[in-house]
């Protein structure tokens, strides 16, 4: 996202992060991530979207050591919900 831009439409995003490699990037998490932003249809935001790369660097094959009180971004948050709630975590 540059310039003005403060949300990047779902469907622009998917295949964003489809061009940049994402899947091969994080290839333990994606099909969970992909599933969980599928099923939430929103526009992401530039925050989320500047913060996805060092998010996947940080939590390269799970989220065991995520803490929902560190400075990510809520979307982030959230997908750490739905992975404990699919016993994925």
């Amino acid at each position: 996202l540059r310039g003005e831009l403060k949300y990047l439409q779902h469907e622009d995003a998917l295949t964003a992060w489809q061009l940049v490699g994402m899947p091969t990037r994080w290839p333990d998490l994606w099909p969970q991530f992909q599933e969980f932003f599928m099923a939430k249809a929103k526009p992401i935001t530039k925050d989320t979207w500047q913060q996805l790369h060092p998010f996947t660097a940080q939590f390269p094959k799970n989220l065991k050591d995520f803490d929902p009180l560190a400075s990510w971004p809520t979307f982030f948050d959230e997908f750490n919900d739905f992975l404990k709630h699919k016993n994925k975590v």
